[in-house]
């Protein structure tokens, strides 16, 4: 690889710009084990420009999004709660009433867990792609979103059968295995609401949008930090 080519990191619509820096830097990890002949690439802009300006150059907009959105999975997921509180178990007559209501809640569901993946859009994992990183800090709650679903949709199965076999709604509690399924149903979507919650206020970490930390190079990213603040100390001085 020539030392001098121009490597480019291809921006979207929100960056606003193709960012084009020429100094790629090599860190050898043979020395580690289980990656021998492995060599981790960083290209950094500059020594005058700081790579978080050139990434996010309207901080205060994108912070400011990122809060109603933030304020956006929190309303989905207290709304939700409301719906589940008043709407479930419910006892009615209309099937298509029933269609709606399950529809209903299963569509908050679907708008939490999509909220909160717009929520975390701004963050560097999925600005450069780095999925497999964004699912192993988020992917606890992915899965318990699925997990969620399929318990939901278990018991609602199960119950219209056990309706359209002509049981009355308060036989369902003494079919086999109903109570259990409920209760467990009932126990993970609290954990999913509580980790939604917590995630999206996980999302405003720092750690998240420099780009050094995101792809395993803490050190580095606090040996530059604190150049920048010498830098900056030897300036006022």
């Amino acid at each position: 690889m020539v030392e001098d080519a121009l490597y480019q990191l291809n921006g979207t619509g929100r960056l606003g710009k193709v960012q084009a820096w020429t100094n790629p830097t090599y860190d050898t990890t043979a020395s580690q084990p289980g990656a021998a002949g492995d060599t981790a690439i960083t290209v950094r802009p500059p020594a005058e420009l700081d790579l978080i300006d050139e990434m996010f150059p309207d901080g205060r907009s994108m912070l400011r999004r990122m809060s109603y959105q933030f304020w956006g999975v929190l309303v989905l997921t207290v709304a939700h709660i409301l719906v589940i509180a008043y709407t479930d178990p419910i006892f009615l007559k209309s099937p298509q009433t029933q269609v709606i209501v399950y529809s209903g809640q299963g569509g908050l569901l679907l708008a939490i867990i999509g909220g909160f993946f717009v929520l975390t859009s701004q963050t560097l994992y999925i600005r450069l792609g780095g999925y497999d990183l964004y699912l192993r800090e988020f992917g606890a709650l992915y899965a318990m979103f699925l997990l969620e679903a399929l318990l939901y949709l278990a018991m609602k199965i199960y119950a219209t059968v056990l309706l359209y076999r002509r049981m009355s709604y308060l036989a369902l509690w003494d079919a086999p295995g109903y109570t259990p399924l409920w209760v467990t149903q009932r126990v993970v979507l609290v954990l999913f609401w509580a980790a939604a919650i917590y995630s999206a206020l996980a999302v405003f970490n720092v750690r998240y949008f420099d780009p050094d930390l995101p792809f395993g190079q803490p050190q580095k990213a606090r040996a530059r930090r604190q150049g920048l603040r010498q830098a900056a100390g030897n300036g006022n001085g």
